[in-house]
């Protein structure tokens, strides 16, 4: 009960802070508008144009330019509705590697000082912070399924199914979180953080089938995105996304990223008490 409510203090905090922070709150409705409006659109018309290019040769072998799009974009009708999951994969990623720069400035600030001379469990800490970031990231996710949707995409699972797809990117921006704020509490200089977090950020989206299909990608690449977490959140999102409840896929995929959960929160708990010991 006493670590529950400590986690609990943490976590309001974390929320208090993120709802004043206006210009934050604005880029959680803006930057998934930028993804769909530029890139999603542009790779759309490239990949209708592929089908296009090759419509008379499918049609002589008996196929479609439509078909010729599932095939290569994994099922998906068009690349809209194949990178829906992929943009929330990638916002899912976003919101949890980045969460470790709270314990920064928490530290520049003075204020884990405060949190550390308090009488609290030490493992509330890291654990509030990574609550928080699930619940700032479900926001997010919430409003990407809306400019998805009006940009055509349609969700074959329903509204349970978006649910789902909320809890499994929350999920997901947790685990990512429990690594950031591991190196948040390693690290005291927040340039040095912010230079491993860009250097893991770009590897680990491109590395998985996020953006573009697996079938793209060269053998090396592929074999790596096997050991990539993004590839594990990104294939049930996209099965409830457009190919509807196949709970074999789903619960594979959900229960790497709870495995990947507990991993990086008993690490995160793990370092915080052993650099502030």
């Amino acid at each position: 009960m006493k670590l529950g409510s400590d986690i609990y203090y943490v976590f309001w905090r974390e929320m208090k802070r993120f709802w004043l922070q206006k210009t934050r709150v604005a880029m959680t409705i803006f930057q998934p508008l930028i993804w769909f409006a530029l890139m999603g659109s542009t790779m759309n018309n490239l990949t209708q144009g592929m089908a296009a290019g090759s419509l008379m040769k499918r049609m002589m072998d008996g196929g479609t330019g439509p078909l010729l799009i599932k095939n290569f974009l994994d099922g998906a009708p068009d690349y809209m509705t194949y990178v829906a999951g992929g943009i929330i994969a990638m916002t899912a990623l976003s919101g949890g590697i980045f969460g470790g720069t709270t314990v920064v400035w928490d530290r520049r600030l003075g204020f884990l000082n405060k949190m550390l001379a308090a009488p609290i469990n030490r493992a509330s800490i890291p654990l509030g912070k990574m609550l928080a970031i699930a619940v700032q990231n479900t926001i997010q996710v919430a409003v990407i399924v809306i400019i998805a949707m009006i940009f055509g995409v349609n969700f074959r699972t329903g509204l349970t199914g978006i649910l789902l797809i909320l809890f499994i990117a929350a999920l997901f921006s947790m685990g990512m979180s429990g690594i950031s704020l591991a190196l948040g509490a390693r690290l005291k200089s927040i340039e040095a953080l912010f230079a491993i977090i860009n250097m893991l950020f770009m590897p680990l989206i491109f590395s998985s089938p996020a953006m573009f299909p697996a079938s793209a990608m060269p053998g090396w690449l592929l074999a790596f995105s096997h050991w990539n977490p993004v590839t594990y959140v990104v294939m049930p999102l996209r099965v409830l996304i457009y190919k509807g409840w196949l709970w074999k896929d789903i619960l594979f995929g959900a229960s790497v990223i709870v495995g990947f959960v507990l991993l990086t929160g008993a690490l995160a708990v793990l370092q915080f008490r052993q650099s502030f010991s």
